[in-house]
């Protein structure tokens, strides 16, 4: 085979072939790795020098001929390694169960590379711990809220007699009493024979407090008539025991009071038609209500003062936490006073 082959040109060599050991059946890739530069391989099986028109044109012809030589084969000795196959390579050899490699935008910074950084790992917010300012911070909130209390309210003393005492305040004494009220007598199922002229479809969007206080400051009401209007509840169920003060009735109820106490205890007093725009009423059905009181009462409107008196009394009980009556002088006071006088 080594005789009939003794020397291969590129004119006679085997153009269609699609490996390189078919040109050249004892050609050893070992021999031609580290070759030098300009180091062409002798064609000649036998191992003689070729020509120096054949050896300066097979390389090219070779190349042109040979469609496996255009481009690089993996493992072939004849070209060097590029950077893309350098990666090809090292991702083939990368185990399946290995982590897949961060992009480059996310990958820390080397400590080379940075020089006195030192390179961070990202960890979760959840497993982060709070940082000891914040956490410090945060302990101090837990806890001021563990021994914050609350604050105990102050007890307002309000005066001995009940004329002179502030508005605002038996507002706020009669609106707890009624709301107390009304809670009780909201249990009770209403009937066809429980309705009467004071009761409303539904009740009011307003608070009994919100009602009340809207009275006593549009309509001037003075101490003597809302304690008047406690007085009422008690004589019209007495005299008329379908009445009972809930969420439907009080504050149609408020406003009828208020207008027959101001006619009967005020000496001026505003006309029917103010009365009924304050309260929200028409002028007919306030009209209605304030008849239909003043039937069922016998006309007997004007309470004693002695009765009023306890009334006051009564409901500053009631609301012992908050208000209570300034204190009387005690007789052995008032016998020393008079008789040091004399």
């Amino acid at each position: 085979m080594s005789s009939s082959s003794s020397s291969c040109s590129p004119s006679t060599s085997a153009v269609h072939s699609s490996n390189i050991t078919a040109l050249s059946p004892t050609f050893n890739p070992s021999t031609v790795v580290n070759r030098p530069r300009g180091y062409t391989h002798p064609y000649s099986s036998g191992g003689g020098e070729a020509s120096p028109s054949s050896s300066a044109t097979a390389p090219t012809s070779l190349i042109q001929a040979s469609p496996t030589l255009n481009f690089r084969k993996r493992g072939s000795p004849y070209c060097s390694p590029t950077k893309k196959d350098r990666d090809d390579d090292r991702k083939s050899q990368i185990s399946p169960l290995s982590p897949p490699a961060l992009p480059q935008s996310r990958r820390p910074a080397s400590s080379s590379s940075t020089g006195s950084q030192k390179p961070t790992l990202s960890a979760s917010p959840r497993s982060s711990p709070l940082p000891p300012l914040a956490q410090q911070t945060d302990n101090l909130a837990i806890s001021s809220k563990k021994r914050q209390r609350k604050p105990q309210l102050s007890v307002k003393t309000l005066p001995k007699l009940y004329q002179n005492t502030h508005t605002a305040d038996l507002v706020i004494l009669i609106s707890d009493m009624l709301g107390e009220l009304v809670g009780l007598n909201d249990r009770i199922p209403l009937s066809g024979a429980g309705l009467t002229r004071f009761h409303s479809r539904a009740p009011p969007t307003i608070s009994i407090a919100d009602y009340l206080s809207r009275l006593s400051v549009h309509a001037s009401l003075q101490p003597s008539i809302l304690l008047s209007m406690v007085y009422y509840i008690d004589i019209l169920s007495t005299h008329y025991p379908p009445f009972v003060v809930s969420s439907l009735t009080v504050h149609r109820f408020l406003i009828t009071a208020a207008t027959v106490a101001s006619k009967g205890l005020c000496d001026t007093f505003l006309t029917n038609s103010l009365y009924a725009r304050i309260g929200g009423l028409s002028l007919m059905e306030l009209n209605m209500l304030e008849l239909e009181f003043l039937v069922r009462v016998g006309w007997r409107i004007v309470p004693k003062a002695e009765v009023l008196e306890d009334y006051y009394r009564s409901l500053v009980m009631r609301m012992s936490g908050r208000y209570r009556v300034e204190d009387d002088e005690t007789p052995d006071s008032s016998e020393g006073a008079a008789g040091h006088a004399g």
